[in-house]
């Protein structure tokens, strides 16, 4: 090919030539160079490439140095046309050859239409992901690899996830949880295979498990319809799983209590018409599932509390949350009737309005028989008691009227040993002196032992309780309070103590001072009490 052909060759080329010299002066250029730069190298008398990259973000000398290092070098830039205005450039020097002298070539090629479509390729790419980046849910793609090419910021936030770091990669590479990683691929590969949207996936976030979302995958298909991966939306239920996991194990708890419980429990509607029983109500009543199915509740409550009943659940429906505990009369399938401890309960919606109504029954059958057996012993016991403290009392009287009687004689005895004593008989002194000693220390002493101790077993307590309060009393008092406490007068406790009527006065007012008594205060009805 000759010099002249290959020049021709060079003219055709859509692409712009520039080739310099050693000296940096343009020696040639092809023609669609002078048509869009204005650059002749015949008409013009010296033109130094370092103009033409003058403007340009690496300068010629920085282009000439990396080509001599490296043999080429290629840059994008800009261009200003001889028409105006300027041109995206990919501008490509190397070391060449011209005129039989060392050289440099450039190749300049316009890629504005280029740079144009990938400016609004990531203008697209921009707002795609700024719209993304502003949907609260999280959303993200993966392609038919199950690895992450997309996700928004919300994705990133709440798994911690880098795009950066895990673009590319394969979601089982940053879950610790495989058997989960490998259900998320089961489900993503589901929609790349049937093309089919899988919703309301119910599943942990991917390295917390106790953070629940409700995720949508869709298909993600090119513009042709080819499907290349799968789209995710999920949205936080944390707190409804928490709500909706704490229901279920609260009815779990409420069906374990409903069938185990050894009391009835009854469901019904408003109107009284019987949703459910348990097992336990209906061994009470001899009603079978089937008998309460289509039964209303008032048509098993017997006689009268049928009337009672009624305006009863109406005020609690109306005004509470409970029914106030009552007794109820049920009758049962064989026309028994069952006595029964209700306590009842209503039940209410999410805005509080009455919907349902529930009861406890306790059967009372075996209480009742038990309550009437222990009244029967309870009067039996009470008359045998009456009669031992009737009997008590006849013997403590017994013993006071022996002790006044012994009294009256001991002082009979002792009046006449005193006038025996008067006379001073020499041969007898000594005698009666030793029997007088033994009637005083001895005689009334045992009596009023064995009197303290009948007194006792009727009033057990007598002396605890009033100790209690009055703690300074002395035995002189104690003893009196006793006499008190039987309704003894002043003189009966004159003879019985040996003690003139004048003493047992005087002992009297200083124990209603120590029992901090009123002059107004009946003494003996205080007493009584304890």
């Amino acid at each position: 090919m000759s010099n002249s052909d290959f020049v021709t060759l060079l003219d055709h080329t859509p692409i712009a030539i520039i080739v310099a010299d050693e000296n940096d002066n343009i020696v040639f250029t092809n023609n669609i160079t002078k048509t869009m730069f204005g650059i002749d190298p015949q008409t013009s008398e010296e033109v130094s490439i370092q103009k033409f990259f003058s403007k340009y973000h690496y300068k010629w000398n920085t282009i000439k140095e990396k080509v001599i290092t490296k043999g080429a070098f290629s840059f994008d830039s800009t261009a200003k046309k001889i028409t105006g205005g300027t041109i995206e450039a990919a501008v490509h020097c190397r070391s060449t050859q011209y005129a039989g002298q060392s050289a440099y070539a450039c190749y300049i090629r316009d890629i504005s239409d280029q740079q144009i479509i990938l400016r609004e390729h990531y203008k697209e790419q921009y707002f795609r992901q700024l719209l993304l980046d502003s949907i609260p849910a999280l959303v993200f793609a993966k392609d038919t690899e199950n690895r992450l090419i997309a996700m928004n910021k919300a994705y990133q936030n709440i798994t911690g996830l880098n795009m950066d770091i895990v673009s590319g990669k394969k979601v089982s590479d940053f879950i610790m949880d495989k058997n989960l990683a490998e259900q998320f691929w089961k489900d993503d590969l589901e929609v790349i295979q049937t093309g089919i949207p899988k919703r309301n996936i119910i599943e942990p976030l991917l390295n917390n498990p106790n953070r629940w979302f409700i995720t949508d995958k869709i298909p993600y298909k090119t513009f042709s319809g080819e499907i290349i991966g799968v789209i995710g939306f999920s949205i936080e239920i944390t707190e409804r799983k928490n709500a909706e996991d704490a229901l279920i194990e609260s009815e779990k708890k409420f069906r374990l209590l409903f069938d185990t419980s050894p009391d009835g429990i009854l469901l019904m509607e408003l109107d009284g018409k019987i949703i459910k029983t348990n097992s336990a109500f209906r061994n009470m009543t001899g009603y079978t599932e089937n008998d309460l199915k289509n039964r209303n509740y008032f048509d098993i409550v017997a006689g009268e509390d049928k009337a009672n009943e009624l305006p009863t659940l109406k005020n609690s429906i109306l005004f509470g949350d409970t029914i106030d505990t009552v007794e109820r009369n049920y009758t049962k399938k064989d026309g028994n009737i069952l006595q029964a401890l209700v306590k009842g309960w209503i039940i209410k919606d999410q805005f509080g309005l009455p919907v349902q109504m529930g009861a406890f029954i306790k059967d009372l059958t075996v209480q009742k028989i038990v309550e009437k057996d222990e009244n029967l012993l309870l009067e039996s016991e009470k008359d045998k008691l009456e009669q031992e403290l009737e009997s008590k009392n006849r013997e403590l009287s017994s013993k006071i009227a022996q002790l006044i009687e012994k009294t009256e004689l001991f002082n009979n005895l002792v009046e006449k040993v005193d006038e025996i004593l008067s006379r001073k008989p020499d041969n007898v002194f000594e005698e009666l002196q030793e029997m007088m000693n033994m009637l005083q220390e001895n005689k009334t002493e045992d009596f009023w032992n064995q009197f303290e101790m009948t007194f006792e077993q009727i009033n057990k307590s007598f002396y605890d309780n009033i100790y209690e309060r009055f703690p300074k009393l002395s035995n002189n008092e104690k003893r009196i309070s006793a006499f008190l406490k039987m309704n003894m007068s002043t003189k009966d406790i004159s003879h019985i103590t040996h003690q003139s009527v004048r003493s047992i006065e005087m002992a009297r007012t200083r124990l209603r001072k120590k029992l901090k008594l009123k002059r107004s205060d009946n003494l003996t009805a205080f007493l009584s009490q304890f």
